[in-house]
């Protein structure tokens, strides 16, 4: 009997529709990842992220009002089992801290490939 694959629910936070619709896409390739829904903004995904459960969000950094760090910060007191990693394209090292600091897991610049990416999730 063939062992079950288990799903990785990921959510997004993404402002670019671009990047969202490109890892959308990318995602729905794969048997393993799920995407349960994208944010075009840190407050709709606040007001979300607790209902959907995911395993792991992936968060842009510069989003309109709140920052990602922001959203890591808030979100991760809430779910602290969720693995949060940002994707920008800052690589700069006091935002990476940042972001490390606020209770992110991980760090992606989105000139990762993606296979360094779904490595990532």
């Amino acid at each position: 009997m063939k062992e079950k694959k288990s799903i990785i629910k990921v959510a997004l936070v993404e402002d670019n529709a671009g990047i969202r619709k490109s890892l959308e896409r990318l995602f729905a390739e794969k048997d393993d990842i799920e995407m349960t829904r994208m944010f075009g903004d840190g407050e709709s995904a606040l007001a979300e992220l607790a209902a959907l459960a995911p395993d792991v969000v992936l968060v842009d950094i510069n989003l309109p009002g709140k920052s990602g760090i922001d959203v890591i910060r808030e979100a991760k007191a809430a779910l602290p089992q969720v693995q949060f990693l940002v994707l920008t394209v800052y690589d700069d090292p006091a935002r990476i801290f940042q972001a490390l600091a606020a209770g992110a897991n991980g760090y992606l610049l989105k000139r990762a490939t993606p296979t360094e990416l779904l490595a990532a999730i």
